[in-house]
C-alpha cells in the first residue's frame, strides 16, 4: 500500500469516526428534547386535571348552597356560567344544563358590586324587582340544573 492509500484510508476512517460521535452527540439531544417534552406535557396535563377538579369543586358548592336555598338564583346562574364555561364542555353536554345558560343571559347586565350601589335608588328598585322576576320565573328550573349538577359524572380530562 502506498503512503496517499494509507493516508486517504486513515482521513476516511477519521472521518467515520467523527460522522459517528455527531451522529451519537445529536441522537442524544434528539432523546433529551423528546424527555423534556414528554415531561413538560406530564406536568401541563396534571395542572390541567387540578384545575378541572378545582373548577367541579367549585361547581358542587355552587349548587349544594343553591339548592340549600343560601344563594340567590341570579348569583348562581352567573358563577355556575362562567365555571361551565371553562370545562370546555361539549355542546350536548351544555344542553344538560341550558337553564342556567337561559338565566345567565337574562341576568348578566344587571349591575352588581359597586356598580349597583351606585345606581339611583329608583334604577337599583326597578332592577332588584326586574331580577326578582327573572329568579322567580327561573327558579325550579335552576334547581333543576343545580340538582343535576350534583348528580353529574363531569367527563375526564382527555
Amino acid at each position: 500500500m502506498t503512503t496517499l492509500t494509507i493516508t486517504l484510508t486513515v482521513l476516511a476512517v477519521i472521518t467515520i469516526l467523527v460522522l459517528t460521535a455527531v451522529a451519537a452527540i445529536m441522537w442524544r439531544r434528539v432523546f433529551r428534547q423528546r424527555e423534556q417534552v414528554r415531561q413538560q406535557t406530564a406536568v401541563q396535563l396534571e395542572r390541567r386535571r387540578k384545575q378541572r377538579e378545582e373548577l367541579i369543586e367549585s361547581i358542587t358548592v355552587i349548587a349544594r348552597t343553591l339548592v340549600a336555598g343560601e344563594m340567590n338564583e341570579s348569583e348562581a346562574a352567573i358563577r355556575l356560567k362562567v365555571l361551565l364555561d371553562n370545562l370546555y364542555l361539549s355542546e350536548e353536554e351544555r344542553q344538560r344544563f341550558a337553564n342556567i345558560e337561559e338565566m345567565y343571559e337574562m341576568v348578566k347586565d344587571f349591575d352588581t358590586h359597586q356598580m349597583r350601589q351606585q345606581l339611583p335608588k329608583n334604577e337599583r328598585m326597578k332592577q332588584d324587582l326586574a331580577r326578582n322576576k327573572i329568579e322567580v320565573q327561573y327558579r325550579d328550573k335552576l334547581l333543576k340544573d343545580a340538582r343535576a349538577l350534583l348528580e353529574y359524572q363531569f367527563p375526564a380530562l382527555h
